[in-house]
């Protein structure tokens, strides 16, 4: 009987144990931000599925590849200076804006955030998530334009009322 016990008590710890990990590789899986997990040279050890969403490529390809690879050329220097410091700093968290390549080779940007858990023994990583804001950022474009095209138009109204005023007292005299 205390085997049975014993034995239950184990297969209840080993169900609750396959439990938490499908509900934690479910959270990875369906979320709609990119997660991964990255090694001091910034190689990725795991990323989501997401990144197929966003990226256009398959998690397996770019599995041991440079992060700062899918980076614009431009943001490569910044961003490897911002990855040391994150290494530097175990428990910290870095927020950045990076653009990054889809894979029929247009950009796409993102908001980021990296944080140094290398000290935590089930991680032993930099973890990233990022979330693709470039719907936002051409929307943002976009009303700023069209805040632009206003005042240009207001300008403009504002000179035509005034040569009016001007070309009827000219008229009149």
């Amino acid at each position: 009987p205390a085997s049975v016990g014993a034995g239950g008590s184990a297969g209840k710890s080993e169900a609750r144990l396959r439990e938490s990990e499908e509900r934690f590789r479910a959270l990875i899986e369906k979320s709609s931000d990119i997660v991964g997990v990255l090694n001091r040279d910034a190689t990725l050890r795991m990323v989501s599925p997401s990144i197929e969403e966003h990226l256009g490529y398959q998690p397996e390809q770019l599995l041991n590849t440079s992060a700062l690879a899918l980076c614009h050329p431009d943001d490569r220097p910044w961003l490897a200076k911002v990855y040391q410091e994150i290494l530097e700093m175990p428990g910290t968290t870095r927020q950045i804006n990076v653009r990054l390549r889809h894979k029929d080779g247009s950009w796409r940007t993102f908001e980021a955030a990296g944080r140094n858990l290398f000290h935590v023994t089930a991680v032993q990583g930099v973890i990233i998530n990022a979330r693709d804001t470039t719907e936002r950022k051409r929307l943002e474009e976009q009303l700023l334009q069209a805040q632009k095209m206003e005042s240009i138009g207001r300008l403009a109204g504002g000179i035509a009322h005034d040569f009016n005023n001007l070309l009827t007292a000219i008229s009149g005299y």
